[in-house]
């Protein structure tokens, strides 16, 4: 009799339940047989003394069943590892069981999920030490990579951890992928600690970062969290066409940059960043002063992205990779800073309407690059002693280059490439290599400069440009011209000197001319900038003043030497402060209730588009109970109506008896 025979006949069900079980413990040696290598987990062994251990890696992948684990003893293995199975890979000591391949894309390449990679030392020259190809849940832990390129690069793979490891020269890159997590790394010596490009929802959390040109470096990518990372001698880079590569991340406080707190402001609308700031990168950020902070030795000093009306003042940026740095942002002023020792000192990428005014730039790679912007103001700046160029412009219009003063840079003193209709006027350019240089560019006015020494003057390109503006207006001062001035006039035949040479300077060959080339060097008509400081009244109510409900406040503004932009107050200590209606006379509708009852301090300060005035206060007594006389009104109605029903009832009382004696 078959089981299934035995089963039918089973006439109870406590025996058919026996009967079960006992098929099933029969069944399970079968499962066991089935899947070995989930149930069993085996280990294999690379390297070391006992019997049937592999002698390679790969050997080891290619013999293991899914949820094995190879354990590598302490060696050196030169060779390419491809783990395209779900696996564990555990070295005997990190720093003694070490990979290394010297040719070839990767040391190790892992295109399965759930592989765990652990306690191991991988090395690559010219390749990826750790490759994760469409590979999700892995983990990589306690895992050194001293060289790479990079050291690891995740591809299109997701959910996966990347922890307690240390890399240099190479970091850690992401390329589309997604949901991953990158804790308690040591990271350093490399072009970027960790970067990220196309990918979203990634989490960087308490690594250590340090000596790379840019610390995180995040690409066209959106809702990064960032955490509790210590970076020093480098930063945060932010890039990105779209204002969800800026404006996505959550950046908290907990992050330092050498030492100092990183500023990431998100959507911020007025305010004035902190002191202590060792970073400060503001998104999507609108009429925020910053003002008076040093920044030394980071990705960026200041960086600005898709954020208009800010004001960037007095600040010290120096050894950054860029000092200051505006992208997709509009009409920012940006003035008297002084920027040290970066790779550029100020930049602008597809930021129009901006002006840039008496900031000093030196020992820079370069002084100030602007490409494809619009209608920019750069004025009374100094650009000096630059590696390579001045100030340079690229695929960039309607620039206004005014009184700045260019000299002692490596290569060029100012460059236009590709860039058309721009202003170049009262310009000291002097001891440069080139003085200024034109390539592909054209329709641009330069005159009332000064060229003075610099090794080739100018080149002017093929296109056309103005090399004066008439006479008696004239064109430019050279220092190398040769003429003399005898003559005068639009066609210099007439009697006496004007100022202006008898013959062109020749710019190139016989067809770009300065057809009026000054005598002397060109007087600059433009004092440096100056701006004092707006002034903010609280005119009332009176200091002590009890209040109650919503009550207006209401002052007056005041700027000597231009145009108070904005007033704002705030109550107490609170960090918000809350535009006025109004700026040189202004009012506060203030809503009491929404504070509790007794003394309030209201301050107040305005805004000329470059500085804040100092604060004004005054202190007011809020009472928001009902008032006594409020009391008494409200019983005296209900005193009155009383007496008024007595009188009523009294008076039908007396009708009803005087009825009853009438009839």
């Amino acid at each position: 009799m078959g089981l299934k025979d035995f089963v039918v006949e089973c006439s109870d069900k406590k025996s058919k339940l026996i009967v079960t079980l006992l098929f099933l413990m029969s069944t399970f040696p079968v499962v066991l047989i089935a899947l070995p290598g989930i149930v069993r987990a085996p280990t294999l062994y690379v390297g070391g003394s006992g019997p049937g251990n592999f002698t390679t890696i790969q050997s080891a992948v290619d013999d293991a069943s899914p949820g094995d684990t190879i354990f590598l003893f302490a060696g050196t293995y030169e060779e390419s590892v491809l783990v395209n199975k779900t696996l564990s890979l555990v070295g005997e000591d990190k720093d003694l069981t070490i990979l290394e391949s010297r040719s070839g894309r990767y040391v190790i390449q892992v295109t399965a999920d759930w592989v765990n990679i652990t306690g191991l030392t991988i090395t690559g020259k010219w390749a990826v030490g750790l490759e994760l190809e469409s590979a999700d849940n892995c983990t990589i832990d306690s895992t050194v990579i001293p060289r790479g390129d990079p050291g690891v690069h995740l591809r299109q793979s997701n959910n996966n951890s990347i922890t307690n490891s240390i890399l240099s020269k190479g970091g850690i890159l992401l390329s589309h992928s997604n949901n991953n997590w990158i804790s308690n790394n040591w990271l350093s010596n490399s072009f970027y600690g960790i970067r990220i490009r196309d990918s979203s929802d990634n989490s960087i959390v308490g690594n250590v970062i340090s000596d790379n040109r840019h610390g995180i470096y995040l690409q066209d990518s959106t809702t990064t969290t960032i955490l509790s990372n210590v970076l020093t001698n480098d930063g945060i880079l932010l890039e990105g066409n779209s204002l969800e590569y800026w404006n996505s991340h959550t950046m908290g406080s907990s992050n330092m940059v050498n030492g100092r707190t990183l500023y990431y402001w998100s959507n911020v609308v007025h305010g004035s960043v902190p002191s202590n700031a060792g970073q400060v990168i503001l998104a999507n950020c609108s009429n925020v002063l910053v003002e008076g902070l040093s920044l030394s030795n980071a990705s960026l000093g200041i960086q600005l992205g898709f954020s208009s009306g800010n004001v960037i003042s007095n600040n010290l940026v120096s050894g950054n990779f860029d000092g200051i740095s505006l992208a997709h942002s509009e009409n920012n002023t940006v003035i008297h800073n002084t920027a040290l020792e970066n790779y550029d000192g100020i930049t602008l990428h597809y930021s129009g309407n901006n002006t840039l005014t008496n900031n000093t730039v030196l020992y820079s790679y370069t002084g100030i690059r602007i490409g494809r912007s619009f209608g920019n103001v750069v004025e009374a700046n100094v650009v000096n002693l630059s590696r390579f160029d001045g100030l340079i412009l690229y695929f960039s219009e309607l620039t206004h280059l005014s009184a700045n003063n260019i000299e002692w840079n490596g290569d060029y003193g100012l460059g236009l490439h590709h860039s058309d209709r721009n202003q170049i006027i009262n310009n000291f350019i002097s001891n440069n290599s080139r003085g200024i240089y034109l390539s592909n560019s054209g329709g641009n006015v330069i005159f009332h400069n000064n060229f003075v020494n610099n090794s080739i003057q100018t080149h002017p390109g093929t296109r056309t440009n103005s090399w004066s503006s008439g006479y008696p207006s004239g064109g430019n001062y050279w220092s190398d011209y040769k003429g003399v001035d005898e003559k005068s006039g639009p066609f210099q035949d007439g009697l006496g000197r004007d100022g202006i040479g008898d013959v062109p300077y020749v710019i190139q060959e016989s067809f770009v001319k300065d057809w009026y080339p000054f005598m002397k060097p060109v007087k600059l008509p433009l004092q440096p900038f100056t701006d004092n400081i707006p002034l903010c009244n609280i005119t009332g109510p009176p200091t002590g003043t009890e209040i109650h409900c919503t009550h207006i406040i209401f002052g007056t503004a005041y700027d000597s030497d231009g145009i108070v932009r904005a007033v704002e107050v705030r109550i107490d200590d609170g960090d918000e402060w809350v535009l006025t209606d109004g700026t040189t006379s202004w009012t506060f509708p203030w809503n009491t209730s929404l504070v509790s009852d007794g003394k309030h301090t209201l301050y107040a300060r305005s805004h000329d588009g470059f500085r804040y005035s100092n604060e004004v206060s005054i202190i007011l007594m809020v009472d928001n109970a009902p008032e006594a006389e409020e009391n008494w009104f409200w019983e005296a109605i209900l005193l009155l109506g009383a007496v008024v029903s007595l009188n009523l009832i009294t008076i039908r009382l007396l009708l009803r008896g005087w009825w009853k004696k009438q009839g």
